[in-house]
């Protein structure tokens, strides 16, 4: 093997990590203003919507608890899947009031 061959592979190497970790960041930008955008839906959630997704008499506490813990992912930048798990923990009230947002409701499908 070659000095120059090695030296084309080395490149090519730091080449594409570099190409990678763009792609990454790019990612990881996106999923920030999709939990920074599901969040804003979430609170402009009126209490009367929040009442007719969830009549039960805790449907303000779950409600409260679905913009604490998507505010918690966009701060931490949760993986998806993570955000996901947290929601359905949460239970069938918390689904539905995460449903009623898009960037959530696409996650949660």
């Amino acid at each position: 093997m070659t000095n120059g061959s090695s030296d084309r592979r080395k490149k090519a190497r730091e080449q594409f990590r570099k190409e990678v970790d763009e792609a990454l960041d790019r990612a990881d930008a996106s999923f920030s203003v999709d939990y920074a955008g599901a969040l804003a839906s979430l609170q402009g959630l009126t209490e009367q919507e929040v009442r007719e997704i969830c009549p039960e008499p805790t449907g303000i506490d779950t409600y409260n608890r679905v913009i604490a813990v998507v505010s918690e992912a966009t701060r931490q930048n949760l993986a998806q899947a993570e955000l996901v798990s947290r929601i359905r923990a949460l239970g069938a009230s918390a689904m539905r009031i995460a449903g009623r947002v898009p960037q959530l409701t696409r996650l949660l499908v």
